[in-house]
């Protein structure tokens, strides 16, 4: 620090060399620490799905399910990603107050009304919510709704285990990573990759490479129903095609998966 306040700043490695009078040799090991150093590999955070998805088929069907701060919300899509239906149930307003039994109400209606033929075709698909303080409703109700679907394919399925893996559950924030919506600790609005995914802008931007794996084709009416919603539920409609095409990618692509 005194060679730098009396001679000033250096300008190259030589220059340290003379004005600090440092051994060559010591300077010597420096450069070979710096040149023959060992290259860090960087880790690849692998998804976690559950059960494992390991050399399963896609599925002829995918159900998306997203349970929201106040709407529950579904996408369907078949084999060819064709968008069946994409909708959302809203479950609570900012003045209602919520009980257990509302919530037990609520999931066991919302399974039974799944328009979802051929339930032994279909895949249901949801991410893991976090049992927060602040989440505790949508816990509960993701609980619900998935112990529901358990035991709705365990009925339809005459309690055979070879179709017990209908339901398979993503790690919380996985659509978040998959479509790089998450900033830091903060996960991002998802209208600019809907907007991507509905008006097909996507094709020309190269950040977008897993959108351009995936296909989709969505219906004119399926589309306007959408944008005539709100802002909040469009978010959470966003969510759950988020959610299936997470499922999808990862079935098609099973190496990004945690084994």
């Amino acid at each position: 620090m005194s060679s730098y306040i009396k001679n000033g700043p250096y300008e190259s490695l030589n220059d340290l060399v003379i004005k600090t009078n440092i051994n060559e040799n010591i300077l010597n090991e420096f450069y070979n620490s710096m040149l023959n150093h060992e290259k860090i590999s960087k880790k690849i955070n692998k998804f976690i799905v559950t059960p494992n998805i390991n050399k399963i088929k896609m599925p002829q069907m995918i159900l998306g399910i997203h349970v929201g701060p106040n709407a529950i919300s579904w996408t369907l899509l078949n084999s060819n990603f064709n968008i069946l239906n994409w909708d959302c149930l809203v479950w609570r307003n900012k003045m209602s107050k919520i009980t257990i039994y509302d919530i037990i109400s609520l999931t066991s209606s919302f399974v039974q009304e799944l328009s979802v033929s051929n339930n032994n075709l279909t895949s249901f698909v949801m991410e893991e919510i976090e049992a927060t303080k602040i989440l505790r409703y949508q816990f509960q109700i993701f609980i619900g709704i998935a112990s529901c679907l358990k035991l709705l394919l365990y009925q339809e399925k005459n309690n055979s285990s070879k179709f017990s893996n209908n339901l398979y559950i993503l790690k919380s924030q996985s659509t978040a990573r998959f479509f790089k919506l998450k900033v830091g600790n903060e996960i991002i609005a998802t209208n600019y990759i809907l907007e991507k995914i509905l008006n097909k802008t996507y094709e020309s931007d190269k950040i977008d490479e897993n959108l351009k794996q995936i296909q989709i084709y969505i219906d004119d009416e399926i589309k306007q129903k959408y944008i005539k919603k709100i802002a909040e539920e469009k978010e959470q409609i966003g969510r759950s095609l988020l959610t299936a095409l997470t499922f999808i990618h990862l079935v098609k692509n099973q190496s990004l998966v945690k084994q």
